[in-house]
């Protein structure tokens, strides 16, 4: 009976497990390859493994693969930009995010600008903040990911039913009303 009891307990854990993630290499065309993709790789790798391992710690079921892609990318480094002012051009990333298995197959497109002006008002410093907020934009679509993946999962307690809401009470008809600013 014990055994029985240890081993439903076993399945109801395993149940509860969710998938494993894995974050593949960025992925940069050889074109477009230059400054700024190595500060994002090193970025989603800093901030992102934390949470990745912290998912994977009772993880059973299958594996699910994040793509980071960068599709497009100008960088002008805080040097030029203190340099050259506007000159360099515009910086930008267009970057795609493709997470598939475990019954996923998801994909969205990203991209963050700054103008040279801009860039050049902020002696680079909006350049740089320019990967920050991408990377904080991955992230959190893929944090948003795995909550609606985890959510979804056979193992989640069903949500509790929502309260109707109520109406608002209706006056007794003999409540006196006063006017505003009307002496009581």
């Amino acid at each position: 009976m014990r055994i029985g009891c240890v081993l439903l307990a076993l399945l109801s854990v395993a149940a509860q497990a969710g998938p494993k993630y894995q974050l593949a290499p960025l992925t940069v065309d050889e074109e477009v390859q230059g400054k700024g993709s190595e500060e994002i790789e090193e970025q989603l790798h800093e901030r992102l493994d934390p949470k990745l391992a912290e998912w994977n710690r009772d993880a059973t079921g299958q594996l699910v693969t994040i793509q980071p892609i960068i599709d497009d990318i100008h960088y002008v480094h805080v040097a030029s930009r203190i340099l050259f002012g506007p000159l360099p051009r515009s910086s930008h990333v267009v970057m795609r995010v493709k997470i598939t298995g475990a019954g996923l197959n998801e994909e969205k497109s990203f991209r963050e600008d700054v103008g040279a002006w801009k860039g050049a008002v902020g002696f680079g410093h909006h350049d740089a903040q320019m990967l920050d907020v991408i990377v904080d934009e991955v992230i959190a679509y893929i944090t948003s990911i795995h909550d609606a993946q985890s959510k979804s999962g056979p193992a989640s307690p069903a949500s509790p039913p929502r309260p109707e809401p109520q109406p608002p009470p209706v006056p007794s008809p003999t409540a006196q009303v006063h006017p505003p600013n009307a002496a009581l």
